[in-house]
């Protein structure tokens, strides 16, 4: 899944990029955050934000590849504040 954020964002395909994260939510059966849906009305907010999320994703992904282990809640929470 990583590899198709990684594709969009290297394109700048915000529309897309936003598109997957919706796609993600109906995948588990839940709705988008409030604030996930208002940013659909501001381009340059939508653009801000789905690039960087896609930068975050890579950059937690690359995080648990190095670990070798898959990041729990704590530690994924402890990797963005730290």
């Amino acid at each position: 899944m990583t590899a198709a954020f990684s594709e969009l964002a290297a394109r700048k395909d915000c529309q897309n990029i936003y598109l997957l994260i919706s796609l993600q939510y109906d995948t588990i059966r839940k709705p988008l955050p409030d604030p996930i849906w208002w940013l659909a009305g501001c381009a340059p907010a939508l653009s801000l934000f789905c690039l960087g999320f896609v930068e975050r994703l890579l950059e937690l992904s690359e995080n648990q590849a190095s670990n070798g282990k898959e990041m729990v809640a704590n530690e994924t929470a402890d990797c963005c504040t730290g």
